[in-house]
């Protein structure tokens, strides 16, 4: 018996020394190079590197970046390298070889004919950039591209299309594959080129995410100053409809020169307790602030933890990677204007991109549902909304009809795995329930506040001796007026 027990503890032991390190290494990042020529477009400001640096989040990997004079030497020791060609320049025959020793590729928009070159590729067809294209065609789908960009047009007569662009008279290849090479004619995070870029990256990268493009459906503004009674109404749209709430608050808010706190509008507390308990998802919002956002987000955290109201995420008051960097010691999840979800090994940040919209705009609530309608290319795209909390229910309602009828899901934030960790207080998804340790001191007395407290406290004590006197002179009399009244029988 003994011995069967030893077998089989051998052969698990076997197993597991097998199988493990396939399992860790299946997880491990793939290693990605960027090189580039400029960090921005030529006369621009716009920051394409660090904007491709965060968007690339999105999939599990590792980035280093170089300039490219000074080209690191181990290339082939990355899974993957880019070369954000931004700008013109001329290769050196060493660069070229250099490059070429990628064991991926990835080139995006110039300089393309100088490696085709190096290449023998023969049949290169050139042309530089060029304007004019109306619409990008990709998976059987067309998406609207703007006239007036640029699109850097060079493509070897063999090779396999994977987009092209279409100005209704012909279609030109816009990003096509090659050998261990893919060509992308241009990128750019302000028009319809990255969302093609980054669904193909799923495919490059081999990450095949689940197709299942969700909304992030957010109502904004709710502060001290927010009716309860209309909030109530437009929390009933959302049951109506069997969405999840998430309420992004803003526990302090200066208005006409004065600041209200949450803890004065008590049936606004009344209807964001009624959030908690049904499931909903609080988040913390902030303005924007010179001061260090860890600090304001503890204040906030006080003052709401105060009210027995715990946010779960924290939308971000700007894009900066230091707010990013500080904001995600505290929140390991959080919401940013922006165009992916990304994810780090400290947080994972969910995009809002449809901030501020007005649903009494007709050109803004078309312009969403076009935007909405494009992002269905992502295979796993998020449509960030934020509906301000004076929005009508039926425009609400309507909203939600039509995300429905794209085939978009309604992303839950309670079902995230979050996690909040403040000097005060923790907050924790456990197996699906809002698990909350709370520390929170007492709050601290102004001096106004500490002289009426002495003050009700002299009060209290002058009140009990005079109520106190009083019964004494209460109970002399009625037992003289007994005796007056015994004498009185006497007599």
């Amino acid at each position: 018996m003994l011995g069967k027990i030893l077998l089989i503890s051998l052969i698990i032991l076997t197993l597991l020394n097998f199988i493990f390190p396939k399992i860790l290494y299946s997880k491990e990042s793939k290693r990605i190079l960027i090189l580039y020529e400029g960090k921005t477009r030529l006369g621009e400001n716009y920051p394409m590197l660090e904007l491709l640096k965060r968007y690339l989040r999105h999939f599990n990997v590792s980035i280093d970046s170089s300039y490219i004079e000074d080209l690191p030497s181990n290339v082939s020791s990355y899974d993957y390298v880019f070369y954000l060609g931004l700008q013109d320049r001329r290769f050196t025959v060493d660069l070229l070889r250099n490059i070429s020793k990628a064991k991926r590729l990835i080139w995006i928009e110039g300089n393309i004919e100088q490696y085709a070159y190096y290449a023998n590729w023969k049949d290169l067809e050139y042309y530089g950039y060029k304007t004019g294209y109306m619409s990008i065609f990709y998976k059987g789908e067309s998406i609207s591209f703007e006239l007036e960009s640029p699109v850097y047009i060079a493509y070897p007569r063999d090779r396999k299309d994977l987009a092209l662009l279409d100005n209704y008279t012909e279609k030109t290849p816009f990003v096509w594959e090659k050998e261990n090479l893919w060509y992308f004619g241009r990128l750019d995070f302000r028009d319809n080129s990255f969302l093609v870029f980054f669904d193909l990256l799923h495919d490059i990268l081999n990450e095949n995410h689940k197709n299942d493009r969700k909304i992030l459906l957010l109502l904004d503004e709710v502060t001290p100053l927010t009716s309860a009674e209309k909030l109530r109404e437009l929390l009933i749209s959302y049951c109506c409809e069997d969405v999840s709430i998430n309420l992004i608050i803003y526990p302090k808010v200066n208005h006409s020169g004065n600041t209200y706190y949450l803890g004065e509008n008590m049936d606004l507390i009344e209807v964001l307790k009624l959030v908690e308990e049904h499931n909903g998802a609080i988040i913390l919002g902030n303005y924007p602030n010179k001061r260090d956002i860890n600090s304001i987000i503890e204040e906030d955290l006080l003052i709401l933890g105060r009210l027995e109201i715990f946010p779960i995420a924290f939308k971000l008051p700007d894009t900066s990677l230091e707010t990013y960097e500080k904001a995600s010691k505290i929140f390991n999840l959080l919401l940013y204007e922006g165009l992916l979800s990304i994810s780090s090994p400290k947080a994972i940040a969910y995009p809002i991109n449809m901030n501020g919209y007005n649903p009494n705009d007709p050109t803004q609530y078309n312009y969403l549902l076009k935007r909405a309608r494009e992002f269905r290319i992502l295979r796993d795209a998020i449509i960030g909304i934020t509906v301000p909390s004076y929005a009508t229910t039926d425009k609400l309602r309507e909203l939600i009809g039509e995300m429905r009828a794209l085939g978009y899901n309604f992303l839950e934030l309670r079902k995230e795995p979050f996690k909040v960790e403040s000097k005060y207080m923790k907050i924790v998804n456990i197996d699906g329930e809002k698990v909350i340790n709370s520390s929170i001191p007492p709050l601290e007395e102004t001096f106004l506040q500490k002289v009426f407290k002495t003050f009700i406290n002299y009060l209290r004590t002058i009140l009990i001796i005079t109520i106190s006197i009083f019964a004494i002179i209460i109970f002399y009399l009625i037992r003289n007026k007994r005796k007056l009244y015994e004498m009185g029988d006497k007599v």
